[in-house]
């Protein structure tokens, strides 16, 4: 990895977020694309469990529980290859899985796979003023990381 002085700052327009059918393992392709995202969220949670006391033992000892792995985004409806939203609204109405895949930067920066997704969120909103917007979400039973390669 770079030393943080000779990093570029990344604008929010240098990821990418590519929607795909579970168990995909070909690299995603520009038909892929998500297009025009607003934001996105991705949560990776850990919960802890209290032990104890116990005998002989009176302190409450923290252990690791189950992992939470959430994403959501906002996407402008006029944007965007339709394969994609399609794959996402399908997944919805069909309970099917998907693959996400969110990037930043393209070609070298940080990646997050969120294979094996339940959709549960589809939730489309308009108005004169803003134009219609979609906001998905889900939530995943595999991840990956893949740290920056620059």
């Amino acid at each position: 990895m770079a030393a943080w002085g000779t990093l570029t700052l990344l604008d929010g327009y240098d990821a990418i977020v590519y929607v795909q059918a579970a168990g995909v393992t070909a690299a995603p392709g520009t038909a892929d694309e998500l297009g025009w995202i607003t934001d996105v969220s991705l949560t990776n949670e850990t919960e802890t469990v209290d032990k104890g006391p116990h005998i002989n033992r009176s302190t409450i000892t923290k252990r690791r529980g189950g992992k939470t792995r959430e994403f959501s985004f906002t996407v402008d409806m006029a944007s965007g290859t339709q394969v994609a939203k399609d794959r996402m609204s399908d997944a919805y109405d069909n309970d099917t899985d998907v693959k996400v895949t969110v990037q930043v930067a393209p070609t070298t920066g940080e990646k997050w796979v969120y294979d094996d997704s339940i959709v549960t969120t589809y939730n489309v909103e308009g108005s004169a003023a803003d134009g219609w917007t979609c906001e998905m979400a889900g939530s995943s039973a595999t991840y990956t990381h893949t740290k920056d390669a620059s």
